[in-house]
Order: structure tokens, then sequence, then C-alpha cells
């Protein structure tokens, strides 16, 4: 609300805000509905967002609000599914608060254990919240070859290439908007589980032996090529989960038709957007856009999918493409900050290395012709493509 045309508000301010607030009210955030309301909101909002906007070093709810929120967790019989994934989401954002602290002390392993334990127990909680999903929530189809050849009608369509992933379809906006939560507070659980991996592993290589920092035995090291591989399969799975579903919020938000959807623009549709959908839909792409790792044409559509929100919602193209550049770099160094070395440990450049958690995918069915597989130890689906 307190953007411009010309400018956006510096995200840490509203995450000051946001927490000192919470902070402030303590028990209060459950004394009533619109209380209630609002801590939800910032429950399940600002783990979302990306590394870098949290300084996760400064920032953190009291012991106090941790404490309620448990209270009030378990008093709940029966959670929907929303509910379900802010507890979650609350969860990993205390967590988060704790990572960069542990990462400093390089003489001490056990916060990073303890840290990377209740990693891997939010990472178990959020996949049973997935498969709780019903099925008919998300539904994904292919696109096809006649769509990815049509030509360009605009020549701003250049910045944002055809999509060639699959697309999803969803019952409502709602549910479209809680399935990218999930994908975001995937990516940020997933993220603390592997800088623990990272750490232990330059821990290890210096003087200390295996048996100093005794973790679970799939732990891999950062030299490890299977590791790299594993994770980016699974960035990739997130990230295009989140891009599958530009399509379906396109069409419900004005523009009509799937070329359109996918690759194409049509200025006039947009121009009714509620301004609060645009927003729903412009912080996934965000948080896909500030991901390492992600191939180059597909973060070049993802900007051009955001610039085209910012445009029809009257903000300056220019000035988001630098912020969503400048919030991309800092993520970087968000990540890799607290562990200086851990680059030079081998675990690769700055443009490609990020740490995700590594989801078995044992499960899934191997085809090279660009199928739409089953996860089935997720019920997501990946595209398969022989390269």
């Amino acid at each position: 609300m307190t953007a411009t045309s010309k400018s956006m508000p510096n995200p840490i301010m509203h995450i000051r805000g946001a927490i000192m607030l919470v902070n402030f009210r303590g028990v209060g955030n459950f004394a009533s509905e619109l209380a209630r309301k609002m801590f939800f909101f910032v429950k399940l909002t600002l783990p979302a967002l990306p590394a870098s906007c949290h300084n996760t070093g400064r920032f953190s709810f009291s012991d106090e609000v941790v404490e309620a929120d448990r209270i009030a967790c378990a008093r709940c019989e029966s959670p929907t599914l929303p509910t379900r994934l802010g507890d979650i989401a609350f969860a990993i954002f205390v967590l988060r608060s704790k990572i960069d602290k542990a990462g400093l002390d390089l003489s001490n392993p056990q916060p990073i254990r303890d840290i990377f334990r209740q990693s891997r127990i939010l990472d178990q909680q959020m996949m049973a919240w997935r498969i709780s999903v019903p099925r008919e929530w998300e539904t994904f189809s292919s696109v096809n070859s006649d769509e990815r050849k049509q030509p360009s009608e605009d020549a701003r369509s250049a910045r944002a290439p055809t999509w060639l992933g699959y697309t999803a379809s969803y019952p409502d906006l709602s549910i479209a908007k809680l399935m990218n939560q999930f994908r975001m507070h995937s990516l940020a659980v997933q993220s603390i589980h592997i800088r623990c991996a990272n750490w232990i592993a330059r821990y290890r290589s210096t003087e200390h032996t295996a048996l100093e920092v005794s973790m679970t035995e799939d732990v891999a090291t950062i030299k490890d090529s299977s590791t790299d591989l594993k994770a980016q399969n699974v960035v990739r799975t997130l990230v295009d989960g989140i891009c599958a579903s530009v399509p379906f919020y396109l069409d419900k938000l004005g523009l009509k038709g799937q070329s359109e959807s996918i690759g194409y623009n049509r200025s006039a549709g947009l121009l009714s957007m509620p301004p609060l959908a645009g927003f729903v839909l412009l912080q996934s792409l965000v948080v896909a856009y500030t991901t390492p790792g992600i191939p180059a044409d597909q973060r070049r559509w993802i900007l051009g999918k955001g610039l085209e929100i910012a445009r029809h919602t009257g903000m300056d193209e220019e000035m988001v493409e630098k912020t969503l550049d400048r919030l991309a770099a800092s993520c970087i160094e968000a990540t890799y900050s607290p562990f200086a070395g851990i680059l030079e440990a081998g675990y690769g450049d700055t443009e490609t290395a990020e740490p995700f958690l590594i989801v078995p995918f044992e499960s899934r069915e191997q085809d090279g012709n660009g199928e739409l597989l089953e996860n089935r130890d997720t019920g997501n689906f990946v595209l398969v493509l022989e390269l």
C-alpha cells in the first residue's frame, strides 16, 4: 500500500513492523478474531519471503508469542488445511531466525545439529500436508506443441519466452494461492536443511571427524555431485509449480485464452486486476525469480510475467526489474554469508549454487519423452525431458 509508480517499499521495514506488532501484542494476538486473522496472515506470509528479506539474525518472534502459538495450536481440535500450513510456516520462520546465529559459531556443532533435525521434521510435516490435499484441488496439463510455436504478438513478450512446461488449474484463486504458499514454504525449509548439511560438511573438512558431528547417514558432502543433481531437480519442481499456476491466475484476472496465458500479452486484460490478487501472484513470482539455480530462460519468463503485472497495476517496470535483480543477488549473499568459505569448499559458483532439501524421487517413473509423471511421494507432477 506504500508503493508508488516509481518506488517499491523496503520489505525489511514491513517485516520489522509486522514482527514488532506481533511481539508487542504477545498473547493479545489471540484475544480477538481480528487479531487472530492478522497474526495468521503474518504466520503464513513472512516465511515465504526471499531469504534476503528476512535478515534472520536480527528479526525473531518473542518467546511469549512462540509459546502462545504452541498452546493455541494444541487447543485446535480440527485444524483446516490453511491453518495447518500456517502453523508449519510459523515454525519455519522461528527456525530461520536461529540458523544465522548458530552458523557463526564454528566451534560448536550442536545448535546446527538441532536445527537440522527440526528442519527434517518440518519437511516431513510439509509432505504430510501436501499428501492430505484433495487431488481435485490441483490438476495439471501439458502445453501442446501448437501453442509452443505461436509467433510473438508483442515485442515485449520476447522478455518472457513462451512457457514450455505444464500448466495447473484450481477450483478458485484461494486454493491456487494456498498451493503456491506451500511451495514457497517448502523452498524455505529446504534451504534450512541443506545449509545445515553444508555447515556440517565444512566442519568435517577442517580437523573434525564425522563422529564429532554424527548426523544421519544421508547427509552428503557438499562435493557430492548426486546431491547437487537431486537438489536441482527439487528446486525445478517447486519453481515449475509456481510457474504452472501463472496461466490460471492471469486467466482469472482478465487474460483469456491459453496462448495469451503462456507467453503473450493482451494489455487490456489486466486493467481491472484486483490489487491484492496481483500482489499474491507477484509474491510467488518474486520467490521463484530470486531462487538461485533456475534456468536463464525460465528466469526471464518469470521476470516478464512480473513486469506484466507491474505494468497493469501502474508500477514502473524498470524500477520493478531493478528491485527483483537486487533481491536475487542479495538472496545468494544471505544464503552464504553466515558460512564464509562454503563456496571455496567446492559447492559451486554463486550463479548456480543453492542449498535445497533432497526429497526422495525414487518412486517417480522414468520417462525421457517429456511426459507428465507423478511423484507419488508428494502428489506433485514433474516434467521429465530427455536432454
